[in-house]
């Protein structure tokens, strides 16, 4: 008998816990409008979100980029709660399931960084194109390896922008993908000694990868080293070798000269990804020089590569349970003013 009043009780709790989370729950203060464009033969679908209960004709519109990963339009939910800050003072917002994601054709993986600005550049124009909706502003906001997109977008042809936001950004692959392995081996307790034995087998792995050979010449790569070393290898996937293979030289430094409109660079101080020291001093030293009057890097206190608070959801690995908390808090897993920052910078290009 205990053991069934125990059960009762669980399963009580858990329906007043669920019913608790969809009450409090916010309600969406936009309209989703599914959308589908097409992008080199591939089409793509998506999502237009636009603002309850304002006119449509004079609204700004921000386009999302996503960073690396197989992301659905609303990045697995982690966009819902910016949508809706931006929706409450009438910023549209649009996002699309990566290639081979969702609906969407295609495959991400076989992308370089210069075709997923050219999915930017198509999405952007069938809004321009669509006969449903006009907007007194566009911009984007790409999301870490969109960090390598959105100053691609004008290398062939001029895209005109009202503004662009770049979150946890950062600008050489190879630069970062030293400072990921240095953040790991610190996690596995390694010292400086071991670290730099880490950072020159990094250097050599970058030098195979840069001479382009192929997936099996990989595996026996990797089967030499475990000979030497010991240590099974951390082997990446067939699809995932030939696409880290095409975006090895990503830098962003001479695409950020190139823009030429306004930009707002968000970084947080306890990123695990993206070296937010480096990657902000480059910013800054390029838009001092090149874009003095118009770009704003800021560096938030306590804040991850999502620009969530560390103290709750540092994780470089997000699971289920992270996703539960990140959902039951909404707009307050973001450090303070980061909302409010972006959605003043969509609307006036200001903070």
């Amino acid at each position: 008998m205990p053991m069934k009043k125990n059960v009762k009780r669980f399963l009580l709790c858990l329906f007043l816990l669920l019913l608790a989370f969809f009450i409090w729950l916010p309600a969406d203060n936009y309209t989703a409008h599914p959308i589908r464009f097409l992008s080199n033969q591939d089409t793509l679908s998506g999502v237009l979100n636009m603002p309850k209960g304002l006119p449509k004709d004079s609204l700004t519109l921000l386009i999302f980029v996503h960073g690396d990963g197989a992301l659905t339009a609303n990045a697995h939910g982690y966009y819902e709660s910016i949508w809706r800050h931006l929706a409450a003072k009438g910023v549209a917002t649009l996002a699309w399931d990566k290639k081979g994601v969702g609906a969407s054709q295609g495959n991400w993986l076989s992308q370089d960084m210069e075709a997923r600005a050219q999915e930017v550049r198509d999405a952007l124009k069938y809004v321009r194109t669509s006969q449903k909706w006009r907007f007194s502003k566009i911009g984007v906001i790409g999301f870490s390896q969109g960090g390598w997109v959105l100053p691609l977008l004008n290398t062939h042809s001029k895209v005109q922008l009202s503004f662009m936001i770049i979150v946890s950004g950062a600008v050489n692959w190879r630069q970062q993908s030293n400072y990921l392995t240095t953040q790991r081996l610190k996690r596995e307790g390694k010292n400086a000694h071991e670290i730099a034995k880490g950072l020159a087998q990094n250097k050599a792995d970058h030098q195979f990868l840069l001479q382009k050979k192929n997936y099996e010449a990989y595996l026996a790569y990797e089967r030499k080293k475990q000979a030497t070393t010991g240590i099974p290898p951390r082997l990446m996937t067939r699809e995932r070798y030939y696409f880290v293979q095409k975006n090895i030289r990503a830098d962003a430094t001479e695409g950020l000269k190139r823009l030429q409109c306004p930009v707002f660079a968000l970084f947080g101080d306890k990123d695990l990804n993206v070296n937010f020291q480096e990657s902000s001093s480059i910013y800054r030293n390029i838009f001092m020089k090149y874009h003095p009057q118009q770009c704003v890097v800021k560096t938030y206190t306590n804040a991850t590569h999502s620009l969530l608070k560390h103290r709750h959801f540092q994780k470089i690995r997000p699971d289920a349970t992270f996703m539960w908390k990140f959902w039951l808090w909404g707009e307050h897993a973001f450090v303070s003013g980061v909302l409010d920052d972006i959605r003043a910078f969509a609307l006036h290009q200001k903070i």
